[in-house]
């Protein structure tokens, strides 16, 4: 890693030395300070004219120049400019952080210090393996562990915190604590066989190896473990081994241990009561849960056994909170005090305002807010990045680009939606919409979190299979954020998150051919995808709501939740769905195309 450092300064030095002046071109000489101009006459271009007129850059060529330097002076001025807050800082204190390896470093001034000052300013994990391998290599055993815990599941830690002798209990519990499964499931079997572990460290890790297998939805695997470690004293994880034995149809024994958990079993214990048809102590142990999505479902419940003001006592509790399914809740209630003559409908309904799909869908009318836009420019940090990436260093590029994202102001996210979507980065550019959005609501805000890219792809399938071509960008847009190279958790690719077996099967319908990554061809996916889209709404009669929740979850599904005895109507079709992320979809899609509808009205009309 020094040896990466070293050249990548290296190759900036000889970068920046080579070419400056194609940038900075025939402009004033300001002189940044004396030392620094009888030095190295070049900075003297540096910030000139109004795309560089950056100390940023100025200071950037100074850790260069000094980096190569020697001496007592060299280490004065990269220590003064480490002092700062921008990339030079970074880079300063990184090649502090080489220089202190090659000699004695006075206290305060050995490695470590630098590579911490490194990390205040822009955390990556190269620079933290760097500080991990420093303290691992000066016999700081202790902070190389803390750091590479940080790292895991990063080959290089892993083997480093094997060969520190670290604690299998720290390193399974940072891997289970961040999500690792499969790493967590290779590293406890290592540790079980080959570290000398006493009884309670190998309950604990069977508890962490169980709980991961049965994350990644191998439960016969997971049992033994679980149960070992449940039978050994060791109740940590006895929620996920009552899990496991439900999983394997074993439900009465998960009910009892569910039961003994209280309030935490509550919810899978009412699930399993009833589906035992013991529906009243089901809404009972179901409203014992902490967890709001329990409550929903002893909600549905009441509705089944037709009760629904009881049922609304539970929907109105949900709206009022600030769960996951407030807006569900509260279109629940709405509905139901409306067919009951309750009151309460408008308190419902200001909750569901703010939603422009459930606004239309009870109200058909939406408003948004969006104040004038600012007036802003082109942040620093991107002309910064902009001049690093012309003269060939990505790296550094990035670097600069990431250091000033993480500072972004609204106008600066608004610069770097501008600034990606001239680069054709729809998926960033609407990331950046987003994140403005959601400081501050602007006319540009919504213009980037809900653009049109592909235009002419889009109308043309929106023509071809009769479809509004709102209603594809607000399907590509929830589906993928227009990225054409996106890839979900399933196998879904693509910008409209096609399945490939869909894929096919809509290939064999148009009699075409379909290569294995065709369909992250915007072309091809776009096609396909406003194809199914218009199969989905010839197959549930135009009921957009049904084609929406069949393109998320399967028209199977959707046969049999329109077919269940809440699903009676399109009033009720929304509660019906048992799939929360389909719930979801439906919301949001239907968020997005009214959105666009308000957006591009006038435009769309024109163009079609």
């Amino acid at each position: 890693m020094r040896m990466k450092i070293s050249l990548g300064l290296l190759l900036m030095v000889a970068a920046f030395a080579a070419g400056y002046y194609v940038f900075a071109g025939a402009l004033p000489e300001p002189v940044l300070h004396d030392k620094a101009a009888k030095k190295a006459p070049v900075i003297e271009q540096v910030i000139a004219g109004p795309v560089l007129h950056n100390q940023e850059l100025a200071d950037i060529l100074l850790v260069e120049e000094h980096m190569l330097g020697t001496g007592q002076a060299a280490l004065e001025e990269l220590e003064r400019l480490a002092l700062g807050s921008g990339v030079a800082a970074y880079l300063a204190n990184l090649a502090l952080a080489e220089k202190g390896k090659e000699a004695e470093a006075k206290p305060g001034r050995t490695p470590d210090v630098f590579y911490r000052r490194a990390l205040e300013l822009h955390a990556t994990e190269p620079v933290r393996l760097q500080l991990a391998a420093w303290f691992k290599a000066n016999g700081r055993k202790a902070e190389a562990i803390t750091e590479y815990l940080l790292l895991v599941p990063a080959r290089e830690a892993m083997d480093a915190l094997i060969q520190l002798n670290a604690s299998a209990i720290e390193v399974s519990h940072a891997l289970v604590e961040g999500r690792h499964w499969q790493a967590a499931v290779e590293y406890i079997n290592w540790a079980l066989q080959e570290q000398d572990l006493s009884l309670p460290e190998r309950l604990e890790l069977n508890g962490g190896l169980g709980q991961s297998y049965a994350q990644l939805g191998r439960h016969k695997e997971a049992l033994p473990y679980l149960k070992a470690a449940y039978e050994g004293g060791c109740n940590k994880r006895a929620w996920w081994y009552a899990r496991t034995l439900e999983a394997v149809d074993n439900r009465a024994a998960a009910a009892k241990i569910y039961e003994n958990l209280g309030t935490s079993g509550a919810h899978r214990l009412g699930l399993i009561l009833h589906r035992q048809g013991k529906r009243k102590e089901a809404i009972r142990t179901l409203l014992k849960s902490a967890d709001p999505e329990a409550h929903w479902q002893a909600a549905r419940i009441w509705e089944e056994l037709r009760e629904p003001r009881r049922a609304l006592e539970v929907y109105v509790g949900l709206a009022r909170g600030k769960s996951r399914f407030k807006d569900d809740a509260a279109y629940r209630a709405y509905i139901l005090m409306q067919r009951k003559g309750l009151p309460g409908k408008e308190e419902m309904l200001n909750l569901l305002m703010p939603y422009p799909a459930w606004a239309m869908r009870l109200t058909g009318e939406a408003t948004w807010e969006a104040a004038a836009t600012p007036a802003y420019e082109k942040p620093s940090f991107i002309r910064v990045a902009e001049a690093l990436e012309q003269r060939g260093n990505q790296e550094w590029a990035d670097i600069a680009l990431a250091m000033g994202q993480a500072r972004a102001g609204l106008t600066e996210m608004l610069a770097l939606g501008d600034w990606h979507q001239a680069r054709g980065n729809y998926f960033q550019a609407t990331r950046w919409g987003i994140r403005s959005l959601n400081r501050e609501k602007t006319q540009q805000g919504y213009l980037l979190a809900y653009q049109r890219p592909f235009p002419e792809l889009v109308l043309a399938a929106a023509a071809k299979y009769e479809l509004d071509p709102h209603l594809i960008w607000a399907v590509m847009r929830e589906e993928s954020h227009f990225n054409p190279q996106a890839v979900s958790r399933v196998g879904a690719m693509g910008l409209m998150q096609i399945m490939p077996a869909t894929g096919l099967n809509i290939a064999g319908r148009k009699g075409v051919e379909l290569a294995p990554n065709d369909l992250f061809q915007p072309e091809v996916n776009i096609n396909f995808g406003a194809f199914y889209l218009r199969q989905l709404l010839n197959m549930f009669r135009g009921d957009v709501d049904m084609a929406l929740a069949a393109y998320n979850g399967g028209s199977g599904n959707v046969r049999r939740w329109r077919d269940s005895p809440l699903g009676a109507t399109p009033q009720d079709f929304p509660t019906a769905i048992t799939f929360f992320e389909t719930r979801e979809y439906i919301t949001k899609v239907l968020n997005s195309y009214y959105t666009y509808n308000w957006l591009y009205n006038d435009a769309v009309q024109a163009e079609n």
